[in-house]
C-alpha cells in the first residue's frame, strides 16, 4: 500500500478508545476514492484493494502504529506506519469579575504542561473599545511538566457592564480554549477611612487631595454631612491636575461620630471618604463647690444664654453620687435661664463629679463640682423627766433616700435607762420612720444620759445624745380588769424595782366599803424584798356582783416619799357567746332594719346612766368592709327602767360580696358592758349584664367592653372567673387600675373559645376592687347553622293533589295478587313477543306491567304513564 492509504488512514480517526481500533480489507474499493481520502496525486488503478484503518482515540496525543501486509505463497511482505494525530475540541468556559470602579482584581488562568514537549501558548483578547479587560502579556511558554499563568486583570474606570473573549491556543497541540468574559464596575468604594482628633468650640482643618485622571477639565461639586463643616462647594480641575481641598472643622459637642464627604464631577463620577471625627469635650466653663450635710440638700444655680433668635433646649448631663437635677433645660430665644443642682449626699466624705449643658445650635458647656458631704452633727435631745416607775419617750424619724431595704445597725451606751422601740429597725424603700427612744430612771433627781446611733454603711448614720432625769412616782397608769357578774377572775401587776440596789417594799389594797368584797390581794405576806431592778409579780383578784364599774388601788411603798399607787378599774360584763344577729344580703342592695337590744344582768336604772356603743371587728382583713358599708343610729341613749331594750337603727349597704363576725359592745356610763356577736353576710350582687359570645369550634372570638370606678378616683380591680366557670373563657387584663368616674373607663376583653360540641358554656365573670364588685353572667355558644336553601331552578319533585287522591283511592281498593301473579307469569313464560316486550310498550301497559318497570334502573326515568302509580315525592 502506498502513501495515498497512509494518508486517507490517518484522517479517518475517530476520538474513542484505542483498543477497539480494527482493519477489515476491502475488495472492490474505488480508486478515486482512495485517492481523495490521501490528498495524493498518485495515480492507482481502480480496482484495487483498499484497507480501512479505524482509530479511537482516548485524549488528544499522537497514536503511531504499524500495519504488516502479507502474501499468502508469503512472497510479498509490505510494513507500513501510521502516526495518528488526536486533536482536542474546542474548549469554552465563563469567567466574571465584580470590583467597585477605580479598583481592580487580577485572574490566574494557569497552563499545565504534563507531557514530554515544551508548549508555546498565545493569548487573544478581544473587546469593546476602552474595554476594562487587560493581559499581563500575549504568548507564554510552557516547559515540559511545569506551569504558566497568564494574568488577567479587571480594572473599570467607572460603574459599568462590559464582556469580552480571551481566546488561548496551543500551538503544539492544538488545543483552544475560549474564555467569555464578563465584567461588573461597581459604585466606588470610600477613598480612604480619615479620623480627625478634635476639641470642642475649636477649629481643626484637613486637606483631601483631588485628582482629575482624565483627559478633560472637570468642575467637582462637594457633598458632607460633617456637622460644622466649612469648605468649598465647588471647584475646576485641568486635565490630570492635582488640587488640595480644605475642609474646616469646628465641632460643637464632644463625643465620637462618623459622617462622609463626596466629590462628584460633571460626569456624575464621585470619589469620596469616610470620616471620623474625635472630639474631646471642652474645658470646664468653671468648678462649682458644694457642700452638705449627708441626707440633707443644697442647690447650686448655674446660668446658660441662649444667642439664637429660636428657642432651644440643653440635654443635661452629670455624673456624682447625691446629684440632682432635671435631664434638659429649655431657654426661649435672646434669653438667659437658671438651672438648679441640688446635692444631697449619702455618704460622708469628698468626691467629684461633673456637669453639662449640650446643644447642638450653640454647643456644649461643662462644669466640674467639687463636692463634699459631712456626717449629721450629733443632735442633742431634750432632757427628759420622769417619774420612778414610768417611761418618757423622744421619738425620732429616719429616713430612707434609696431604693432599696435597709437594715439599722442600733448600738447604746446606756440600755439600763434607754430603750429602743423597735428593737430591730429596718427602712422600707424611700420610707420615713418614727423610732422610739424610750427612758425608765434608776435615779432620783440625778440627771442620767447616754449615747444612741443608728448606722447603715449606704445611708450613714444618725447620733442622739440623750438625758433624764428620774422624779417621785404619783398616780401610776390604771389597770383595767373585767368578768362577768357573780364570776371571779384574776389579773397581775408588775412592779419592778427601778433602782440599782436591793430595796423593801409593803403592799397593801385601798377600796372603799362597796368595794371591799370585790377585789383582794392574792398574798400570803405584804413586805417583800427586790433585787436591783429585779420584777415584783402582785397578783389579785375582781368578782364582781352587779352591773357597775368598781375601782380600788394597790400601794406599794418603800419609804413615805416613795409610794406608788396603782388604780384599779373592774368593769362588770354580759358577755353572748352565740350569734346574737345576723345579717344578710345582696351587695349593692342596702338593707335597713331597727333593732331593740335587751340589756341582761341590772335592775335599777339611774338618771345618770347613760349608753354609748363600740364595733369591733375580730379579723382585720374586714374592718375596713365594715367601717365603709355598716352605720348604726343610736336612738335612745338612757333608759328609763331596766327591761327598756336600746333602739338602733341599722344600715348594712355593702358593695361587694364578703362575710365577717364583730362584737357590738355597750357601755353604761356609771360602769358595766355588754357584749352582742353580729354577723354581716353581703352575697354576690345581681348579675350587672349577661353577655353572649358565639364562635366556632376551636376558634377564638372575643367581647370588650369599658368600666369606670364607682367614685372619682383610681382603683385597684382584679378579674377573674369563678370556679364553677367553663374553662373556655379568659378575661384580660386580670389585674390594674380601674378609671375613675367619668373618664372613658378600663377596657376589659372576655375571649371564648369552645373545644367540643354540646350545650352553651356559661361562665361568671368578677370584677372587684376593695370596695366594689361587678358581676356578669357569659354564655358561650356556637353560630346557629342554618340549612341552605337552593334558589331557583329546583325540580318540581312533589305530586300534584289530583294524582295524589287517584294513589289513595288506588291503594284503598283491595288486590288480587293471585291474579295479577298469574298474569305477570304468563308473560315471563314466553307468552309475549319481543315486539310486545318492548320496554316502549311496557311504559304504557296495564297496573302489571308498571309493576315490573318500577324496580329497573333505566326504566325508572321512564315512569310517569297512566299506570305509573307509584307515590316518588321522597325518592330524590
Amino acid at each position: 500500500m502506498d502513501q495515498s492509504a497512509q494518508s486517507g488512514a490517518a484522517l479517518g480517526g475517530k476520538k474513542e478508545d484505542t483498543r477497539k481500533s480494527a482493519s477489515t480489507p476491502k475488495v472492490g474499493g474505488s480508486h478515486k476514492g482512495g485517492a481523495q481520502q490521501a490528498g495524493s496525486s498518485n495515480n492507482i488503478e481502480s480496482n484495487v484493494n483498499s484497507l480501512e484503518l479505524s482509530v479511537n482515540p482516548a485524549k488528544p496525543a499522537t497514536y503511531p502504529c504499524f500495519v504488516i501486509l502479507k502474501s499468502l505463497d508469503r512472497t510479498d511482505i509490505r510494513l507500513y506506519e501510521f502516526k495518528v494525530n488526536a486533536i482536542p475540541q474546542k474548549i469554552k468556559a465563563q469567567l466574571e469579575f465584580k470590583v467597585p470602579a477605580r479598583g481592580q482584581v487580577t485572574q490566574e488562568i494557569p497552563i499545565v504542561n504534563n507531557s514530554q514537549k515544551e508548549w508555546t501558548v498565545t493569548a487573544t483578547l478581544e473587546q469593546q473599545k476602552g474595554g476594562n479587560f487587560s493581559l499581563a502579556r500575549g504568548q507564554i511558554t510552557v516547559k515540559k511538566g511545569t506551569t504558566e499563568n497568564f494574568m488577567l486583570t479587571f480594572k473599570p474606570a467607572w460603574v459599568c457592564n462590559t464582556t469580552g473573549m480571551l481566546t488561548l491556543n496551543n500551538k503544539n497541540t492544538g488545543e483552544v480554549y475560549e474564555y467569555e468574559l464578563k465584567g461588573v464596575g461597581e459604585e466606588p468604594l470610600a477613598e480612604d477611612h480619615i479620623v480627625l482628633n478634635c476639641k470642642a468650640r475649636e477649629t481643626t482643618k484637613y486637606y483631601f487631595e483631588i485628582k482629575n485622571p482624565t483627559d478633560k477639565a472637570q468642575n467637582y461639586t462637594v457633598w458632607t454631612d460633617l456637622q460644622n463643616a466649612v469648605g468649598k462647594k465647588e471647584f475646576s480641575l485641568k486635565p490630570k491636575e492635582t488640587y488640595k481641598y480644605e475642609l474646616a472643622i469646628t465641632p460643637l459637642l464632644g463625643g465620637v461620630y462618623t459622617a462622609s464627604i463626596t466629590f462628584q464631577d460633571n460626569e456624575e463620577r464621585f470619589m469620596w471618604w469616610t470620616v471620623e471625627v474625635r472630639t474631646d469635650s471642652p474645658k470646664p466653663e468653671a468648678v462649682i463647690d458644694l457642700k452638705a450635710v449627708i441626707r440633707k440638700a443644697t442647690t447650686a444655680e448655674i446660668s446658660l444664654n441662649n444667642p439664637l433668635n429660636e428657642p432651644i433646649t440643653f440635654e443635661v448631663f452629670y455624673s456624682g453620687d447625691g446629684l440632682i437635677g432635671d435631664g434638659s433645660l429649655s431657654l426661649e430665644p435672646k434669653s438667659i435661664g437658671t438651672y438648679a443642682l441640688i446635692y444631697s449626699p449619702l455618704k460622708p466624705g469628698t468626691a467629684e463629679g461633673t456637669i453639662g449643658f449640650l446643644n447642638e445650635r450653640v454647643g456644649e458647656f461643662w462644669y466640674d463640682l467639687r463636692l463634699a458631704a459631712d456626717e449629721n452633727p450629733v443632735q442633742n435631745l431634750d432632757t427628759l423627766a420622769c417619774e420612778l416607775g414610768k417611761v418618757a419617750t423622744h421619738w425620732v424619724s429616719l429616713e430612707n433616700p434609696t431604693g432599696a431595704e435597709m437594715v439599722i445597725d442600733v448600738k447604746n451606751s446606756n440600755p439600763t435607762n434607754f430603750e429602743v422601740i423597735p428593737d430591730k429597725v429596718i427602712l422600707n424603700a424611700y420610707e420615713t420612720q418614727k423610732v422610739a427612744i424610750q427612758y425608765s430612771p434608776s435615779n432620783l433627781d440625778l440627771v442620767e444620759s447616754g449615747n444612741i446611733v443608728f448606722d447603715n454603711a449606704q445611708i450613714g448614720k444618725w447620733e442622739f445624745n440623750v438625758a433624764g432625769k428620774g422624779l417621785l412616782p404619783t398616780i401610776m397608769e390604771p389597770q383595767p380588769i373585767s368578768t362577768a357578774v357573780g364570776n371571779n377572775t384574776s389579773s397581775m401587776l408588775t412592779f419592778k424595782n427601778p433602782f440599782r440596789e436591793a430595796s423593801t417594799v409593803n403592799v397593801h389594797l385601798e377600796q372603799d366599803e362597796n368595794s371591799s368584797k370585790i377585789f383582794s390581794l392574792l398574798l400570803k405576806r405584804n413586805k417583800f424584798n427586790i433585787g436591783p431592778l429585779a420584777i415584783l409579780q402582785i397578783p389579785y383578784s375582781f368578782s364582781p356582783q352587779t352591773m357597775t364599774e368598781s375601782k380600788a388601788t394597790i400601794v406599794i411603798s418603800m419609804s413615805k416619799q416613795l409610794v406608788w399607787r396603782y388604780p384599779l378599774r373592774g368593769i362588770a360584763e354580759s358577755a353572748s357567746t352565740a350569734i346574737d344577729y345576723h345579717f344578710k344580703t345582696r351587695a349593692r342592695k342596702p338593707l335597713e332594719e331597727t333593732i331593740e337590744i335587751a340589756l341582761p344582768g341590772f335592775e335599777q336604772v339611774t338618771a345618770q346612766d347613760s349608753f354609748r356603743y363600740e364595733i369591733n371587728v375580730q379579723n382585720p382583713q374586714y374592718k375596713g368592709f365594715i367601717e365603709r358599708s355598716v352605720f348604726f343610729e343610736q336612738k335612745t341613749e338612757t333608759l328609763k327602767s331596766a327591761r327598756e331594750p336600746l333602739v338602733f337603727l341599722m344600715r348594712f349597704e355593702p358593695l361587694r360580696s364578703f362575710k365577717t363576725a364583730m362584737e357590738f359592745v355597750v357601755y353604761k356610763s356609771s360602769g358595766g358592758r355588754w357584749k352582742f356577736n353580729m354577723v354581716f353576710e353581703a352575697v354576690d350582687p345581681e348579675v350587672d349584664d349577661v353577655i353572649v359570645i358565639q364562635s366556632p369550634l376551636q376558634k377564638t372570638s372575643s367581647v370588650s367592653f369599658k368600666l369606670t370606678n364607682h367614685l372619682k378616683a383610681y382603683a385597684e380591680f382584679n378579674a377573674f372567673f369563678t370556679a364553677d366557670s367553663a374553662a373556655e373563657f379568659i378575661v384580660q387584663p386580670k389585674s390594674g387600675l380601674l378609671e375613675p368616674y367619668g373618664k372613658d373607663g378600663t377596657n376589659f376583653i372576655v375571649s371564648f373559645t369552645p373545644t367540643e360540641y354540646g350545650k352553651a358554656k356559661i361562665g361568671r365573670l368578677i370584677i372587684q376592687t376593695e370596695e366594689m364588685q361587678w358581676t356578669y353572667e357569659i354564655r358561650g355558644s356556637h353560630p346557629h347553622y342554618k340549612i341552605p336553601e337552593v334558589g331557583g331552578g329546583r325540580i318540581q319533585n312533589k305530586l300534584s293533589k289530583e294524582v295524589t287522591e287517584v294513589i289513595k283511592q288506588k291503594h284503598g281498593e283491595k288486590k288480587n295478587f293471585l291474579r295479577e301473579n298469574l298474569k305477570t307469569s304468563k308473560y315471563a313464560q314466553g307468552g309475549m313477543s319481543q315486539k310486545e316486550y318492548s320496554p316502549s310498550r311496557l311504559a304504557g301497559g296495564g297496573p302489571s306491567v308498571a309493576n315490573i318497570s318500577t324496580r329497573g334502573g333505566n326504566n325508572r326515568s321512564r315512569i310517569g304513564g297512566a299506570g305509573a302509580t307509584r307515590d316518588l315525592s321522597n325518592e330524590r
